[in-house]
């Protein structure tokens, strides 16, 4: 069951200030360990340079801060402590909810200096993403 639509996520996201890239893609941030897996629960994933990752299981429910799926961050200023923090980018079919408190989450992020929790940061849920790199 989808709860929001591409449209609507699109929507949500502009709102918010964000916009896709030239090609048509987001770029968000990803935070995970120093071996490059994630920092909650990961299943085996590694987010190595030029990967691919994708995922068959995620939760489209916007109510569900922490649900199933790949998460990924809309602004880089989290308190993400000794992990590594990646740039990947998304293309807008591939962004399944934009999780409720997000726009909150944002204007905390935005006024502070990595005072937001990795994992209540402001961020979206996503099925598949494109590894870039590490940020700079």
């Amino acid at each position: 069951m989808a709860f929001q639509t591409t449209e609507q996520i699109i929507a949500e996201l502009r709102d918010l200030g964000i916009r896709p890239g030239r090609d048509g893609r987001y770029r968000f941030w990803k935070v995970v360990t120093a071996d490059r897996a994630p920092p909650v629960q990961g299943g085996g994933i590694r987010y190595r340079d030029g990967a691919e990752i994708s995922i068959k299981r995620y939760s489209s429910n916007p109510r569900a801060l922490c649900g199933m799926g790949l998460h990924v961050l809309i602004h880089p200023n989290v308190g993400y402590g000794h992990r590594l923090l990646l740039r990947v980018v998304v293309a807008p079919e591939d962004i399944v909810c934009v999780p409720h408190g997000t726009a909150y989450a944002l204007a905390v992020a935005q006024r502070s200096e990595g005072a937001s929790d990795f994992t209540g940061g402001p961020k979206v849920r996503v099925r598949r993403l494109t590894v870039i790199g590490p940020a700079k």
